[in-house]
């Protein structure tokens, strides 16, 4: 079976990754056909909407469209919140909403539900971003009152004398990686709330439970990702927060804090990507450039609806990369202990991108644009405006390896030196083992203790002094499940192999000569 396993990670893992001469070919190959594409598109756009008598469309592909397009309305309509839901979201005010949880942290907002499964802590909503005019589904964890308050006979998750209290404190924001949603950081969310703090997490626009029901006009980028978080925490949370991203989700969180300094408070990375898309953030036309400018205003900039082309290639990647034996073999290949993995969430990876927009979303997150600010500036730019940084890594991630952590820890010493600051001041580096890409579901006892240990120091941190947390580095933090898991501190740490000296050379060399 491994042996068979590799091999279809390895075709995922060529859709996703050509050779850059596949990606010259193809480039070509869809120059060539833009216009028999575009035509394509829009005789089948016409046969979707119920235009019949098409003679470039046969029987067969007219009553499949049509089995398609009754496909959609049905999935739209589920995923569709009832109408007096809507209303309230639209009439819903951030002052109100600020007021409500400013006040109460545990009251429920009059738009959310409880979550079945959540313990009385978490609850659902949608927020209607009015940029897009789109639902973003996200979670909300909400502190208990504390355990005195509570009554001695009534049935509680809390253990008494654990709970803690710290209202008053920023939010927490928990920002997710690719392919998946809010529902991976339910454990965190939860971990949180006991301990007295209010936590969210939303799914990105085309991922989880966050699908527009018009795609015309989207481009689904990194900087359209950012926008959205700044959306949600001004006119959803209300107030500034600290924000915590795994993966992808590190990447924006990066970039959040870069942008919009004054809404975030501190920034959490749990093994984040350190950098997103192909496509330059500004492509010269020939006519803008002396140097005749460059092939890729020839290809199309992610901006949906997409050619039928683009989204014939968009839509195979995507079936194979959301196949059950493929997500299974992705999930298995990222944790570290595959006991750790929780039951349902191969299944709720595949409901969610079983959406019919799903391909159409992810033909436009292949194609749009980088973001301006790369991952190493936006960390340092966002350290110059006065955020502070956690870096807490799985050591045993096969994606996001050690030396990526090390590069990006580098980058903000490099930053604290320009700035004339304690290195302690600026970032704190530490990594977990056993753990994979995603730490915050596979420990997310530990990871919570740490990011919280770390959220209170900087709490009771006036600037000037290094971040030191209660909690004595290195240590072993013990699971719900018994499982043991060592923190330890990485920060001045030598390389310890070649891919991490080769990684890091050029930086440690910047560092030596200031």
């Amino acid at each position: 079976v491994r042996p068979f396993a590799r091999q279809r990670m390895t075709m995922v893992s060529g859709l996703l990754c050509p050779r850059p001469s596949l990606f010259l070919a193809l480039f070509l190959l869809l120059f060539a056909e833009s216009y028999a594409a575009k035509y394509a598109w829009t005789m089948s756009h016409k046969a979707t909407r119920g235009v019949q008598g098409s003679s470039s469309l046969s029987p067969n592909q007219q009553r499949r469209i049509r089995k398609t397009r009754g496909e959609l309305v049905r999935r739209r309509q589920n995923h569709r919140p009832p109408t007096r839901l809507r209303a309230n979201m639209r009439s819903s005010s951030t002052v109100e909403l600020q007021s409500l949880i400013g006040n109460n942290p545990s009251q429920l907002i009059p738009d959310e539900q409880e979550v079945e499964g959540g313990e009385g802590i978490l609850t659902e909503g949608k927020f209607r971003w009015q940029k897009t005019g789109i639902d973003i589904h996200y979670l909300r964890a909400r502190p208990q009152p504390s355990a005195k308050a509570l009554d001695h006979e009534e049935e509680t998750n809390y253990d008494k004398g654990k709970h803690e209290d710290k209202q008053g404190t920023p939010p927490i924001l928990f920002l997710t990686g690719f392919g998946v949603g809010s529902f991976q950081f339910e454990e965190s969310l939860k971990c949180m709330a006991r301990k007295g703090r209010v936590a969210y997490s939303m799914d990105w626009l085309g991922q989880g439970k966050s699908w527009p029901e018009d795609i015309k006009g989207l481009q689904i980028s990194a900087d359209l990702w950012v926008e959205q978080a700044q959306a949600f925490i001004k006119d959803r949370i209300g107030q500034p927060v600290y924000v915590a991203g795994n993966s992808l989700g590190g990447f924006l969180g990066a970039q959040l804090a870069a942008r919009y300094p004054d809404l975030v408070k501190g920034v959490v990375l749990y093994n984040a990507a350190p950098f997103w898309a192909f496509r330059p953030s500004e492509v010269f036309r020939p006519e803008k450039a002396e140097d005749g400018g460059s092939l890729w205003h020839l290809v199309w900039d992610g901006k949906l609806p997409a050619p039928q082309i683009y989204r014939t290639f968009a839509s195979r990647a995507f079936d194979n990369l959301r196949h059950e034996f493929n997500v299974k073999t992705l999930i298995d290949l990222v944790y570290a202990q595959k006991e750790a993995i929780p039951p349902k969430l191969v299944n709720k990876i595949l409901e969610a991108a079983s959406h019919p927009v799903g391909p159409d979303a992810y033909a436009s997150i292949l194609f749009s644009p980088k973001s301006k600010l790369s991952f190493a500036a936006a960390l340092q730019t966002g350290a110059a405006a006065g955020v502070r940084y956690l870096m807490l890594y799985g050591r045993e991630d096969p994606w996001v390896v050690p030396m990526w952590g090390q590069r990006a820890y580098l980058n903000l010493r490099l930053e604290a030196a320009k700035l004339g600051k304690p290195v302690d001041e600026v970032v704190r580096y530490l990594e977990i083992s056993p753990a994979g890409h995603c730490p915050h579901d596979e420990a997310p006892e530990t990871v919570s203790q740490i990011t919280d240990d770390w959220l209170v120091a900087l709490e009771n941190n006036d600037g000037g002094h290094p971040l030191e947390g209660k909690i004595s580095i290195p240590c072993d933090i013990e699971e719900a499940d018994g499982r043991k898991i060592h923190v330890d501190f990485q920060g001045e740490r030598p390389p310890r192999n070649a891919g991490e000296w080769i990684g890091t050379i050029s930086l440690r060399s910047k560092l030596s000569n200031r």
